[in-house]
């Protein structure tokens, strides 16, 4: 949720997707989401990187590199996340083999997405594509919990509920003359000035 209030400040927005990666490995996905937002995306990318860089460094040069991989990236892949435990794939492991790589193909093309299309400069919109790119990596988990819906949560309310930031002056004159037509509570008819 901080990550889409940082949009508009790059050094910042590096720092929490480096933080929020290390915490967990799925919010990763956000750092390309953020890769599309063109007004500062040479000090994001320089902070993402120096940030990460940084904040591996430690546990990098105290275990090596090899114990560092099986301690992280190898329990949740291979010891956790093999297995079909706790998932929706636990009932429908013949699936799994075919629509695990599948979704997460679908899962890479959406994050790499805002690279590549215009500019969004609505945080709804950011908020939603985070919420869907983290929904997503959900599905893929072999190991899920119902408190990872917390995850995607705040993003799913900023999506939904939060007002358009900016309205065209077009689509204003356009929403008020409709709304002054349609009075489902009024019993009066609408005046026509």
């Amino acid at each position: 949720m901080t990550i889409v209030a940082a949009t508009e400040r790059p050094v910042a927005r590096g720092l929490l997707i480096a933080a929020a990666a290390l915490t967990k490995f799925l919010p990763a996905l956000l750092a390309f989401q953020f890769l599309g937002v063109r007004r500062g995306r040479s000090r994001y990318a320089l902070t993402l990187v120096a940030s990460l860089a940084g904040m591996l460094a430690w546990p990098l040069i105290t275990s090596g590199p090899a114990q560092f991989v099986d301690s992280t990236f190898g329990y949740q892949l291979i010891q956790r996340g093999g297995g079909l435990q706790f998932s929706i794939w636990t009932y429908m492991p013949h699936v799994a083999i075919v629509a695990r790589p599948v979704l997460a193909a679908v899962l890479v093309l959406l994050a790499l997405s805002p690279m590549v299309r215009a500019p969004v400069p609505d945080v709804r919109q950011h908020a939603a594509l985070a919420a869907a790119l983290l929904i997503g990596a959900q599905l893929l988990l072999g190991y899920w919990f119902y408190s990872y819906l917390t995850w995607c949560y705040p993003l799913l309310i900023v999506a939904i509920i939060q007002a358009p930031s900016e309205q065209d002056p077009a689509d204003a004159t356009a929403y008020g003359a409709a709304s002054a037509t349609m009075r489902p509570w009024s019993t009066e008819p609408p005046s026509s000035s």
